[in-house]
């Protein structure tokens, strides 16, 4: 962590590196939320504006 600290030393490979590798879990599971998101308001414009009529159909009357 200070930079101090030898890469092969026991401290160092146990705290940091798991500390890295969570970071960098949770940063990409984020990402992938976020591009999702995107995606799905994406495709859910495109679906309304082209089935309009047809969406609020379903909407109405649950078919």
């Amino acid at each position: 962590m200070d930079g101090l600290t030898p890469p092969n030393s026991p401290k160092y490979c146990k705290s940091c590196m798991l500390f890295a590798g969570l970071k960098a879990m949770v940063s990409i599971v984020f990402m992938l939320f976020k591009i999702r998101d995107k995606l799905n308001i994406n495709q859910y414009k495109s679906y309304i504006v082209e089935n309009k009529t047809e969406f609020i159909i379903k909407f109405r009357f649950n078919i």
